[in-house]
């Protein structure tokens, strides 16, 4: 069947593309294994915990009437973005 298009049953590149839901953080496998030797280390976790606490805090701070649904999502923001500094 595929003879005809002179691979000879050879695959000369094949992509995937995958969408991921934006509620997930994106990372390349080099990013991954990076963070994974980043959080085996105590201080690392601990330095980033400390920066999605502050940037939560700042947050409140900005924007006191918050409505509690969105709690959720700004400290889910807030890791994002430490994790991505983190990974700088």
């Amino acid at each position: 069947m595929f003879a005809m298009s002179g691979e000879d049953g050879d695959i000369a590149h094949r992509t995937y593309t995958f969408q991921i839901p934006t509620t997930w953080l994106q990372l390349s496998t080099t990013q991954a294994q990076q963070l994974t030797h980043l959080l085996k280390d105590p201080t690392t976790q601990q330095k980033l915990q400390v920066a999605v606490e502050k940037r939560v805090a700042t947050e409140f701070k900005k924007h006191p009437n918050l409505p509690a649904n969105e709690h959720f999502e700004v400290e889910r923001l807030a890791q994002k973005s430490a994790i991505m500094q983190l990974l700088k």
